[in-house]
């Protein structure tokens, strides 16, 4: 296996201000009540591909994440994942597409820590994030994962690119970002799913900034 893209693990803060996750946040809520989300329903969180908004963040990204690994990416494709209280991340490492990956948090129900667990090299590595912040590494090269989440749900976007090079497949082989996977590289059958979430609590939390209210199936008020 060729050489990881990067020395360490690196934790970067505040890549996603509080207005751009609120109106993520916005964009989510609106899907959400409108039933237009679609992903994979697991015993304890929710996996969905590609959501158009955040296949965005995952272009928009890929600069500000190359400056800190000190090389040119491509966007590869993008994961939301919903943990719920109890959900385990298996320790794992991942395929080509994901050379690089930035796991940001979205937000929480809290603000408890979930450590992020790497085996970088010889050396074990546990970084701890806050809403806004990435986790950078090499995907395919150091096994991660985490313990019980301990909260009673938690958002983390998961964004994977490749060197921007010849001979590397931008956009995990899709014509072009926001489209579905391939089926080569598709895990699970995807159906209709639905976040679990109060929206109403979570836009007008604190940390967010702001207060608001979701009434109606996908009617978003700013209050």
């Amino acid at each position: 296996m060729a050489k990881a893209l990067l020395d360490e693990p690196r934790l970067v803060k505040n890549v996603l201000s509080a207005s751009v996750r609120r109106l993520l946040l916005y964009q989510l809520a609106v899907m959400d009540q409108a039933g237009t989300l679609e992903g994979v329903e697991l015993e304890d969180c929710v996996m969905l591909y590609g959501v158009q908004p955040l296949e965005a963040v995952l272009a928009d990204l890929r600069l500000r994440i190359g400056q800190e690994v000190g090389i040119d990416l491509a966007p590869s494709y993008s994961f939301l994942w919903r943990y719920g209280r109890g959900a385990v991340v298996e320790q794992h490492t991942d395929r080509k597409a994901s050379q690089i990956v930035a796991t940001v948090q979205l937000a929480s129900s809290d603000r408890k820590p979930w450590p992020f667990q790497v085996q970088a090299g010889d050396g074990l590595v546990s970084l701890e994030q806050e809403s806004g912040d990435a986790i950078v590494i090499a995907g395919t090269h150091w096994p991660h994962w985490r313990e019980e989440c301990p909260s009673e749900w938690r958002l983390q976007l998961v964004l994977s690119f490749v060197p921007d090079r010849r001979g590397q497949r931008r956009f995990d082989g899709r014509a072009a970002l926001g489209m579905p996977p391939l089926e080569e590289v598709k895990e699970m059958p995807t159906t209709s799913v639905t976040l679990g979430i109060d929206w109403a609590d979570v836009l007008s939390d604190r940390h967010i900034g702001g207060a608001a209210a979701v009434t109606g199936c996908a009617a978003v008020q700013i209050t």
